[in-house]
């Protein structure tokens, strides 16, 4: 188990920016609709983000308690701060609570370009241009390496 002196404020941000960049990389990935495992309607694409989240949870809300949304910690926080709590809210426990907006707010972009760019073929691949049909067959002119 991690005490609090444990996780310095860089390895926090680090730890959020990477889990929200798993879970922005993943929905990207089996939401978009070249991908032909689930572009159809499917029951998959849930239980994929779930066992993601699931999953991410295990490894890393032991370490930061898994915020992912700054909304969803931020907001309590504001609410707690205008009920009274004072410093407990804002700016929290050893002041860190702009790890849980500037993490989400690295890995969240990077994870979406990741799954858009590198993934789900947005850049050229061979001859194929980024906006050719999903359905089509014929991938004879797709080069590869």
């Amino acid at each position: 188990p991690y005490s609090i002196d444990d996780v310095s404020h860089l390895h926090a941000v680090c730890v959020e920016a990477w889990g929200t960049f798993i879970l922005a990389f993943v929905i990207f990935a089996v939401t978009h609709g070249r991908n032909r495992v689930t572009a159809a309607p499917s029951v998959i694409v849930p239980l994929l983000i779930g066992a993601t989240v699931s999953v991410l949870l295990a490894l890393y809300a032991p370490i930061t308690q898994a915020g992912w949304n700054p909304a969803r910690d931020f907001g309590p926080r504001l609410v707690a701060a205008a009920a009274g709590w004072g410093k407990v809210a804002l700016p929290g426990p050893r002041y860190g609570f702009w790890v849980y907006i500037v993490g989400p707010l690295i890995g969240g972009p990077l994870g979406a370009a990741a799954a858009e760019f590198g993934l789900n073929g947005t850049w050229k691949c061979g001859n194929r241009e980024p906006n050719d049909d999903v359905g089509s067959d014929d991938d004879s002119d797709i080069e590869m390496h």
